[in-house]
């Protein structure tokens, strides 16, 4: 099976994102990709082959790939679309804000599906519906099961079809989603670092700033002290 390369389609090494737009796609055989992949159809009708099955695409559809997840297109008719390409691993160096912007837009693109789509489309609008609701409520406990009820779907399935859509688990895109509402409230100058925790939906301060170190490379205070300084810097 052929495997598509990171060093053939990032023409700049030190961006984990790439676009490439094909106006005309050949029929592919199942492949893989060291890198994931957001593919929107902007014309045209196919098969999208992978390795569960098959099933119908045309304008409007959009899917997400996962690296080394076999796909390919069959009885292409006039096939052109659009290829997001990123690399979930080097999306670590990016701020929780940005990453979970960037998850926020795969989600939105997901909502091209309509009611006609396919089984696994259906699957992405049910799996969109949870995440907003994750958005709407970012601050109150979450119980997975519920939500994969919520979905119709088993809990496995649930999982199975959230990473999908948004490439990371149910767990670790709510937890990007809170530090995004941790950081804004940081921001403002009345409210204390423990104060915003608390309103991201961190019940634990020393749990909130493990996680905040992890994934920002600082502590909460010393990115709240560097923003501060940006803002001074900025405006003198």
């Amino acid at each position: 099976m052929e495997r598509f390369r990171v060093a053939d389609y990032f023409r700049v090494p030190e961006l984990p994102v790439a676009v490439w737009a094909m106006r005309d796609q050949n029929p592919l055989l199942l492949h893989r990709h060291e890198f994931a992949e957001l593919t929107m159809i902007s014309g045209g009708t196919a098969l999208h082959l992978t390795a569960h099955g098959k099933y119908a695409i045309a304008a409007g559809d959009v899917f997400y790939v996962q690296p080394e997840q076999p796909h390919g297109f069959a009885q292409v008719r006039g096939l052109s679309l659009v290829n997001g390409l990123f690399l979930p691993a080097s999306m670590g160096a990016m701020s929780a804000e940005v990453q979970a912007l960037f998850t926020q837009l795969v989600v939105r693109l997901a909502r091209s599906y309509g009611a006609h789509a396919s089984a696994a489309g259906r699957r992405l609008l049910a799996v969109q519906q949870t995440i907003r609701e994750l958005e709407d409520n970012v601050a109150k406990p979450v119980e997975l099961r519920a939500l994969a009820k919520r979905a119709g779907m088993s809990l496995s399935t649930f999982k199975r079809a959230f990473e999908n859509v948004t490439g990371t688990s149910p767990i670790n895109y709510l937890l990007q989603v809170r530090l995004a509402r941790a950081c804004h409230l940081m921001r403002m100058s009345h409210v204390t670092i423990t104060e915003a925790a608390l309103g991201a939906g961190f019940g634990d301060s020393n749990y909130f700033a493990r996680q905040f170190r992890r994934r920002m490379g600082c502590t909460p205070r010393a990115w709240r002290e560097q923003q501060r300084g940006d803002v001074i810097r900025r405006a003198s």
